[in-house]
């Protein structure tokens, strides 16, 4: 819970001073940033660990920020960051970012799970489902997954749409099961 306010609170000091175009570049700089920290376990144990001082945290994060192009803004902020200690909550904070940025242009991210790939019709025709559900332009971020049987579910922020075989099928076995 704490970790939420924190984050949010630094997500939304990134993000408010920023012009929508800004916002945008930011938003991809920070989403390298996580890639790195997910694929590199050295870069992760460098930023998170005491073991490693603050000069050198400094010195290897200047170096990639201009490897990677970061804007100054971001370079500003990640150093911020490492300063605070608070690159441990990087991934809370990358998120509240773009939930932060999705609602300034009036937006949501709809991460939808389908037991085989959507045709462009069907995508399009459920982006307009959903469109008109949430009164929001809609992003799909679609993955697939056989082991649904058939349908798909959707889940926006904190809300589930289970319109999968699978779900019905567990929804029967715990009416018939009494839970």
């Amino acid at each position: 819970m704490i970790v939420n306010i924190l984050a949010k609170r630094y997500a939304k000091a990134l993000l408010e001073p920023l012009t929508e175009e800004d916002a945008g570049s930011v938003r991809k700089y920070l989403d390298n940033f996580q890639n790195l920290l997910q694929v590199s376990p050295e870069m992760r144990k460098l930023f998170l660990s005491p073991v490693f001082g603050l000069e050198e945290k400094r010195g290897v994060l200047k170096v990639l920020s201009e490897r990677l192009g970061f804007s100054g803004e971001t370079r500003r902020f990640l150093g911020l960051l490492l300063e605070k200690d608070r690159l441990r909550y990087f991934r809370e904070i990358r998120t509240f970012y773009e939930t932060l940025l999705y609602e300034r242009k009036n937006r949501v991210k709809a991460h939808v799970t389908s037991y085989n790939s959507l045709s462009q019709d069907h995508e399009e025709l459920l982006k307009e489902s959903l469109r008109h559900l949430t009164k929001k332009d809609v992003e799909l971020d679609i993955r697939v997954d056989p082991s649904l049987i058939g349908g798909l579910v959707v889940r926006i922020g904190d809300v589930i749409y289970d319109g999968s075989i699978k779900g019905q099928l567990i929804n029967i076995k715990e009416g018939l099961l009494g839970k």
